[in-house]
């Protein structure tokens, strides 16, 4: 079910969601291991700005998902995955996934 889904770069107007599917995806974790993973406490709002995350969405514009990946060192180093727990089981993280290697393979 991945029909009318689209990545693209997060903007500023992205950050609250990203937050949430952050929190959202995350916080089964806290009681796991004891505090919030880093992924909760990430500074969105630079990742943004850097132009190192990118937003999933459907077709009325929701966020889906989020992927976080840059170039470091002639390498891509995925930092962050998050998909909706609602979203979840509909292959966006593949998506998501598929985008960041296609990013990869054009830096080859």
């Amino acid at each position: 079910m991945q029909q009318n889904i689209t990545i693209q770069i997060a903007t500023l107007d992205n950050l609250a969601a990203i937050k949430q599917c952050a929190h959202q995806s995350y916080n089964i974790y806290v009681k796991r291991i004891g505090k919030q993973p880093a992924p909760m406490n990430a500074n969105f709002k630079q990742q943004i700005l850097d132009n190192v995350i990118y937003v999933a969405k459907d077709h009325q514009h929701n966020l889906l998902g989020y992927i976080v990946f840059y170039p470091k060192n002639q390498h891509l180093f995925l930092e962050n995955i998050a998909v909706s727990p609602n979203h979840q089981g509909r292959g966006i993280g593949k998506l998501l996934m598929q985008y960041c290697e296609s990013f990869a393979k054009k830096m080859a």
